[in-house]
Order: structure tokens, then C-alpha cells, then sequence
């Protein structure tokens, strides 16, 4: 039986495409400023990958998925002389210490240094379509950039960050995650 040929539901008129330039980034760190998403300049939303368990039987093998783990979100910011940039600064320089590398003093606990990352897209009309929210973030690097007098360029400060907790939200679809699980029987 032959298929359309055509673009199909891509081309249909109630189709929301999600764009990559319609975000906003909201860090929520445990100090007295949030850090909120008017001087992203770019992120990636949160991704994982599984551990695969080889077994071996006889002349066969098969895989099976094991644990899996978070992959880090990188994060560029404009950076700029504003409120915004100077909590992204304390909150990075919080786990860092970058005042004083001789008594270095370090948080224990996620309260120390964790922060709730939210990274929400939105349609053209400014609709929220989707949330990722990841918890207990820490800037695992910063990058504070280069300098260069033959550009023109504005100057970014780049930060990886390590969570270990997400949450989605779909909104346009709403999308229901309901995780597998099959006990023994």
C-alpha cells in the first residue's frame, strides 16, 4: 500500500512548531537574588543516558538497560553590568570561592550551593508550551570567557551545570509520564 507523499501533520495549519529563539532560563539559587532568563544567549535542555549490561549465555547476547544518569546543561550568558549577571556571579562563586583560594571553604550540602533551574519554551504569542525544571544544579564549570581587542563580540560567561532530579512539564501537547515498572511474577 503506498503512503502520502506529502509534508502530512507538519503542514497543517493547527501545528505549534516549537522555535529554539523562544525560551527563558530561571535559576533560583539559595541566596538573596534569583537569576532570571533576560540574558541567556543560549541553553540546552536537560538529556540522559542509560547504562547497557551486556549478558552473555552460550553463543548469544543481549543487553539490558541500567542506570542512568543526567547529562550536564550548558548555559551562556550575556554578560552584562546588571543585577541579574552580578547573582549568577555570587551564586557561581559560591561553590568556587573565588575571593580567597587559600582558606577554601566549601558547602556540604545541596542548600549550600544547589539552585531549581527552570528552562520554559514558548509559542509566538508568548503561551508557555513546555518547563523543564532540574533541582539540586550546581555550576559544575564556569567560563568567564576571553578578551580580544580586534572584536567586537560582547563578552559571555559560560556555565556547565550537574542536577540530579528533572521534572516536564508538556503543555502543548500536554503530555502524561507514567514510568514503566513490571515487578517479578
Amino acid at each position: 500500500m503506498a503512503i502520502n507523499m506529502g509534508i502530512g501533520r507538519l503542514g497543517e495549519n493547527s501545528t505549534a512548531i516549537k522555535r529554539k529563539f523562544r525560551f527563558l532560563v530561571d535559576i533560583e539559587p539559595y541566596s538573596a537574588r534569583s537569576i532570571h532568563g533576560g540574558f541567556v544567549k543560549t541553553a540546552k535542555r536537560p538529556g540522559w543516558e542509560v547504562d547497557e549490561q551486556e549478558l552473555n549465555f552460550l553463543n548469544a547476547r543481549t543487553w539490558i538497560a541500567g542506570k542512568h544518569s543526567y547529562t550536564e546543561i550548558e548555559v551562556v550568558y550575556i554578560d552584562a553590568g546588571v543585577e541579574e549577571i552580578g547573582a549568577l556571579i555570587e551564586w557561581v562563586g559560591k561553590l568556587s570561592n573565588i575571593n580567597n583560594s587559600v582558606s577554601f571553604e566549601m558547602g556540604t550540602s545541596f542548600r549550600d550551593y544547589g539552585a531549581s533551574v527552570s528552562i520554559r519554551s514558548f509559542d509566538g504569542c508568548g503561551n508557555e508550551m513546555e518547563t523543564w525544571t532540574v533541582e539540586n544544579a550546581w555550576p559544575k564549570t564556569v567560563d568567564f570567557g576571553e578578551l580580544d581587542y580586534s572584536s567586537s563580540e560582547e563578552m559571555n560567561i559560560t556555565v556547565t551545570l550537574r542536577y540530579d532530579q528533572v521534572n516536564y512539564v508538556g503543555i502543548c501537547p500536554p503530555v502524561s509520564i507514567h514510568p514503566s515498572c513490571t515487578g517479578c511474577s
